[in-house]
Formats: C-alpha cells, structure tokens, sequence
C-alpha cells in the first residue's frame, strides 16, 4: 500500500471558492490522512479572492496536509491535459448557485476518470451514479471521504467506472452529439 507509486491522484478542476465544495473536498482530505489513506490532491483553477485563499491555506497548514495537497493555480492547453491524464480519480463537490453544465465534469469523463460529485443541479445530468462515479449530498466531507476511500481502495472500480464514463462521454458529450442534442437542451441562467 505504501510507496510513491501506489499514491493515487485525486484533481479538482474549476474555480477556488467556498461554494464549489473546496473546504469540502479538504475536509474529506483531512478525514482520509487520519484513515491513513495515501493520497494527493492537485487543485487546479483561480481563486475567487485572497480571503478565500488564505482560508484554504490555513486550513492545509491546521490539518498538516501540505505534503498531501497541491495548489497548481491556472492550467490552460497541454498543461492541464496532462492533470486529467496523470489523476486516478476527479472530485467535484460543487453546490455553487450558478452551476448548470459541469465542463470539467465531461472533461474527466474523456480521461476516463471516475467522479465524485454532488446531486446539485445539472450533474446528475453528466454524471451517474454508481455508473460513472459516485454522487453525494452537497456539504458532505464524510461522504466525500468515504467515495473517495472506496475509490481510492479499489482499482477494478476504479476502472468500471472510468470506462463507463468515457463511454458516456462519446455517447453524449462529443462535440458532434452535443450540438445535435444543443437545441433539445434547456438552459437556466443565473442572475
């Protein structure tokens, strides 16, 4: 179990804010290190402000995960392809007011990456659970914790559900099959 090799990747994709499930998805971290799970967490996307950032820094520095989680700011072309590819498993714990379409959702899907997210408005729609991934109640880092130790312990679910994804990606998500289905689609906007 132990050794550099066997350290799974969990990536985070998207804005760094509170409502995008980050102190979530640090919670379940720290819940994991005291499981002895091995495990990093690369955080790729921008902060929403300094107060923010200093919250999610304090909080690595309280819970001794600095050796565990990785801040990598913006990612944009090859660079952030290379995340997708290297990570085992993409974590998503949004509850963010205007998240309708998850991009990064499909995005891991294509990388053929199982997903723990949240039922909260449109990823259900992306995601399906215990098929693709796992979803949970927003503001859960136990359960977080608990997918991402299940998915973590077991590679052959690991692989059912990434497979699974990227089948669903080509299914329904391929810039062909998305624009066909576009004009079926109904958006909400957030205002």
């Amino acid at each position: 179990k132990n050794g550099i090799n066997n350290i799974k990747k969990i990536l985070y994709v998207g804005g760094i804010k509170e409502t995008k499930g980050v102190l979530d998805l640090l919670n379940a971290c720290a819940i994991l290190k005291s499981r002895n799970i091995q495990f990093n967490l690369n955080l790729i996307g921008q902060f929403d402000s300094v107060i923010f950032k200093e919250k999610v820094l304090e909080f690595i520095k309280q819970h001794a995960l600095e050796e565990r989680v990785f801040l990598l700011g913006i990612k944009i072309g090859k660079d952030k392809w290379d995340e997708y590819a290297q990570a085992n498993i993409f974590c998503f714990p949004s509850y963010y007011e205007c998240e309708t379409f998850g991009n990064v959702l499909v995005e891991a899907m294509q990388f053929k990456l199982p997903v723990v997210s949240t039922i909260w408005r449109g990823i259900p729609d992306i995601v399906k659970n215990d098929e693709s991934g796992f979803l949970v109640e927003i503001n859960s880092p136990i359960s977080i914790a608990n997918k991402l130790e299940e998915l973590i312990e077991n590679e052959a679910l690991r692989i059912r559900f990434g497979n699974n994804g990227r089948r669903l990606f080509k299914e329904k998500f391929t810039e062909q099959t998305y624009f066909s289905n576009f004009e079926d689609e109904v958006y909400s906007v957030c205002v």
